[in-house]
């Protein structure tokens, strides 16, 4: 069975887009949220759905405790909480996940030294790019933005280097999945437009 689902936020991401749906059978549901992936929870995964009664995006929030996913996960459904929770029911899943004790995750999962580094490296390469009156060094730094973020999922040497300890990948991954359309997107433009300005 098939839930539509109007928009969604994973992490610090939110998505808007049509196609957001959850899936579910007895033994798993599959959250699918276009642009950010798709998340897979099992029974024992899922604590419960409760209403999401703060500023954090869609009103229902999926209380899990799968440790490589974004802690923050929420939904728009058209119902309540306790009435998806009834319909995932009729349909045999039923949440039966255990609270796990504290991971201690504190603050972003991003060490800050990294964050800064890479802030840094790419206003420096904009301001080549402007002072040099040279857009190479502009689409060098999309173009670095877009390998990192395609990297960094594959990679746990960049992992390493890039999270704090005992932090996951995939809590950062809504994220790396947004930047990656959009310095793709901006990589290409940048692309097409410097090489008819040279041709």
């Amino acid at each position: 069975m098939d839930i539509s689902i109007s928009s969604a936020r994973i992490g610090g991401v939110r998505s808007s887009f049509p196609g957001s749906k959850l899936s579910v059978t007895p033994s798993e549901l599959v959250f699918k949220v276009t642009l950010l992936g798709t998340y897979k929870f099992a029974p024992t995964d899922i604590i419960g759905f409760e209403p999401n009664k703060g500023l954090y995006g869609g009103n229902i929030f999926i209380k899990h405790n799968v440790a490589d996913y974004p802690e923050k996960i929420s939904l728009n459904y058209k119902g309540e909480a306790n009435e998806l929770t009834q319909l995932l029911n009729e349909h045999g899943f039923i949440p039966a996940g255990i609270a796990k004790p504290s991971r201690l995750k504190k603050g972003i999962a991003v060490r800050w030294i990294f964050l800064i580094a890479a802030i840094l490296l790419f206003s420096a390469l904009l301001f080549c790019a402007e002072k040099q009156k040279d857009t190479i060094y502009s689409i060098i730094a999309v173009a670095l933005t877009f390998a990192a973020v395609i990297m960094i999922p594959k990679s746990e040497s960049l992992q390493r280097l890039i999270l704090k300890p005992n932090r996951r990948v995939g809590e950062i991954l809504p994220i790396l999945s947004l930047l990656k359309w959009i310095s793709g997107i901006l990589l290409a433009f940048s692309l097409i437009s410097y090489f008819m300005k040279n041709i």
